[in-house]
């Protein structure tokens, strides 16, 4: 059989208050959370920029050293090339091996 429980008696003031100040307790710690989680969201944000930003720039530098290195293929396999170099070669000095 189900013991019968007597009802618990009502907080103190003394109790009630201490509860309170418990309650604010969190709730300031609380709102010291969320004013880091946005400061840190931010922070992300400004990273992620940065970021997209520095893949850009390394995108388009890939992109100029790619065309950069097509130019110098082009060169090198350029008739006027060829004849410069063996000409240089029958004064011992060349520019590519």
């Amino acid at each position: 059989m189900a013991e019968l429980r007597s009802p618990k008696a009502a907080p103190s003031l003394e109790d009630l208050a201490h509860l309170e100040v418990q309650l604010e307790e969190v709730r300031f710690e609380l709102d010291l959370t969320r004013e880091a989680r946005l400061r840190l969201e931010q922070e992300v944000r400004k990273l992620d920029q940065r970021l997209a930003a520095r893949s850009a720039e390394s995108a388009a530098l890939k992109s100029r050293l790619a065309e950069r290195d097509r130019y110098v293929a082009a060169i090198h396999t350029s008739f006027a090339w060829k004849v410069t170099e063996a000409i240089r070669g029958l004064f011992g000095r060349r520019w590519s091996s």
